[in-house]
């Protein structure tokens, strides 16, 4: 009898480990969520799939670099088509003048710069930054935008020139736009003629866009990169390009571009 109950057991761990299987459980952080389980010998494969985050503002234009950009300017309201301003930079808008006295990246004058300094004519501790940081880009810095945009390059925005067309409009408020029209797939984008601030002053307002690009301009460190839309055809001929010799100090518009 013992001798039978042996082999009854001997028989149950071979039966045992014959038939054993080997399972993937999954449990979720949310304890709700039911816990999944797999046998393995069921799955072929597994792959991981990053889903890019999205955002209803970020519009693709085909571009070839697959480059999203944003239908509005940052500080965007109805009421304010315009959005914000900004010193290229600065990450707080819309002060009550723009000049070399009160731009916080210098102490005062456009050789006393005390951040993105290639040349030491421009300021005392050169830095060799020449493109804004993230900590100095006011979309990422914005709270309605964040990490997700970033204010564009200046090859950013040659591409959007090079693979669109323009047209201008006049709306209710009567704000002039020039309505961009992808060559690619016919998706559109408009920017505002914001103009720019130089001291009190809005310049060139209802006529042209202006918008920070990333880059300093390491010829004249006083000086950054910006992008011009002319809002008025009588403008057109020499107003749509990326131009390296906006004042730093200036107040100017920013047309994010989306970041995965």
């Amino acid at each position: 009898m013992k001798t039978k109950s042996l082999l009854a057991a001997m028989l149950l761990t071979v039966c045992g480990t014959a038939y054993a299987q080997t399972t993937m459980k999954i449990t979720f952080k949310n304890a709700e969520q039911e816990v999944v389980t797999y046998n393995v010998e069921d799955i072929q494969d597994v792959t991981w799939e990053v889903t890019q985050a999205t955002d209803e503002r970020a519009v693709d234009l085909g571009l070839p670099s697959g480059t999203l950009w944003a239908n509005q300017n940052v500080g965007y309201t109805t009421e304010n088509p315009y959005g914000n301003y900004y010193a290229w930079g600065e990450v707080k808008p819309n002060k009550t003048s723009y000049t070399w006295g009160n731009y916080t990246l210098s102490d005062g004058s456009y050789n006393t710069i005390t951040k993105y300094v290639t040349d030491d004519a421009y300021g005392e501790e050169v830095d060799n930054y020449t493109a804004l940081l993230p900590e100095d880009d006011a979309a990422v810095k914005d709270p309605e935008w964040g990490a997700h945009w970033r204010i564009p390059t200046a090859e950013q925005f040659q591409e959007l020139i090079d693979n669109c067309t323009w047209a201008y409009e006049t709306d209710a408020a009567k704000v002039k736009w020039v309505v961009l029209t992808s060559k690619n797939n016919g998706a559109q984008i408009k920017f505002p003629g914001s103009g720019y601030f130089d001291g009190a002053k809005v310049q060139q307002k209802g006529m042209t866009a202006f918008i920070w690009l990333q880059e300093l301009n390491v010829d004249y460190n006083s000086q950054a990169y910006e992008g011009v839309f002319a809002t008025s055809s009588v403008f057109a001929s020499s107003s749509f390009k990326v131009y390296p010799s906006g004042q730093r100090y200036f107040g100017q518009a920013i047309r994010p571009v989306f970041v995965p």
